[in-house]
């Protein structure tokens, strides 16, 4: 995320990782950013999986805490932790996530963050979203435009 102007901000986000839990979750992490009006215009590059920056600034860490609790609301995760713990079946998760309707594998990705499960659990749930996203988009990043159906 950067700033055209002190009213133009600009989220750029790259498909690398191409799963729904790294998506939404940076999509959300930038987005606090503007509603936290962060102007340093860094560029966030290392912000989830096993290779993550360990010690992010004050700014990243409330943009991370922001962007967690827009996708789920944290007293309920904590919740559903401690009565699930350690028994996090995908059964589980999948109601979790109904309940409060987001996608399964958001809650998954949050439960390996905090690293209640590991980066190798459930991996099915981390759906890729490269086509959803580069479908619906203008171009794919690499000068490619979608053919429309």
């Amino acid at each position: 995320m950067f700033w055209l102007d002190v009213v133009s901000p600009v989220i750029v986000l790259s498909v690398r990782y191409d799963r729904i839990d790294w998506f939404w979750h940076t999509l959300a992490h930038e987005m606090a950013h503007i509603s936290n009006n962060d102007l340093d215009g860094s560029i966030d590059s290392n912000l989830v999986g096993e290779t993550r920056t360990p010690d992010l600034n004050e700014v990243e860490q409330r943009a991370d805490r922001d962007g967690a609790e827009f996708l789920i609301p944290q007293e309920s995760l904590k919740s559903f932790v401690l009565r699930i713990r350690p028994y996090f079946y995908k059964t589980k998760i999948v109601q979790f996530a109904k309940r409060i309707n987001v996608h399964p594998g958001i809650v998954n990705g949050q439960l390996q963050h905090l690293k209640e499960i590991g980066w190798n659990t459930n991996r099915e749930m981390l759906v890729k979203v490269k086509d959803v996203i580069t479908t619906t988009a203008l171009t794919d990043g690499w000068g490619q435009t979608p053919r429309i159906s």
